[in-house]
């Protein structure tokens, strides 16, 4: 039985230390921090977040916000509105640019629900990974990229995996929305190749692990 717990201690450590270096990348990727009013179109950001307006500036409408009806935000109080009734092509560009490692994959979650109906209404939120590079990839899914719904759209979570092209990479949102609001929430990005390999300091764990109990065993042996 000691021995059965030496070595459950030395993975649990190794595990333990090996999973803590899985942190978000995004500032204020909850929208609970603080906030600013950008000085051209008087939207008011998140701290941490730029927005790129769409064509004319005017038609610009992400903000903030914590209001609760007739959905709200997915936890907590905040939440990004998309709002904006721009047309051609154009919308609201939400973005951040991360600190990210060449080649390393990411995991990327986000939280999108709808309110309003969006049939006939021009209408969609475009996730881009690694924008405005060779490897920049669009995070669709119909709910959002390209919604048919007749009323509210509960709260999802959204997954994707993308790779990291350099040491900066832009994650960016694009909503418009001109019959209602989409509503974005919890944006995570965890470096998923960096949180499955061990770090240094977990090899010694389970290294100091396998040798006390290596000593144990030669312990009983030389009593015998």
């Amino acid at each position: 039985m000691k021995k059965t717990n030496s070595l459950a201690l030395a993975v649990a450590l190794f595990l333990g230390v090996a999973t803590a270096s899985a942190s978000n990348l995004v500032v204020n990727g909850n929208f609970e921090g603080s906030t600013y009013t950008d000085g051209l179109t008087g939207d008011v950001l998140p701290t941490g977040w730029t927005n790129g307006p769409p064509y004319p500036y005017t038609d610009s409408k992400v903000n903030v916000s914590s209001a609760v009806t007739p959905i709200g935000a997915e936890s907590g109080s905040n939440y990004i509105d998309f709002m904006s009734p721009a047309t051609n092509g154009s919308a609201d560009c939400l973005y951040q640019d991360l600190n990210t490692i060449a080649g390393d994959q990411y995991t990327v979650t986000f939280w999108v629900a709808i309110n309003g109906t969006s049939v006939g209404n021009h209408l969609g939120l475009t996730p881009v990974w690694d924008e405005n590079r060779a490897n920049a990839t669009v995070m669709s899914n119909a709910t959002y990229y390209s919604p048919s719904n007749t009323g509210d759209v509960a709260y999802q979570q959204y997954t994707f995996i993308e790779t990291a092209s350099s040491t900066t990479t832009r994650l960016d949102f694009h909503g418009v929305d001109s019959n209602g609001a989409i509503l974005l929430d919890n944006v995570s990005v965890v470096d998923a190749t960096q949180a499955a390999a061990p770090e240094p300091g977990s090899m010694l764990l389970l290294g100091a692990g396998l040798v006390l109990l290596g000593g144990r065993r030669f312990a009983r042996r030389a009593r015998n």
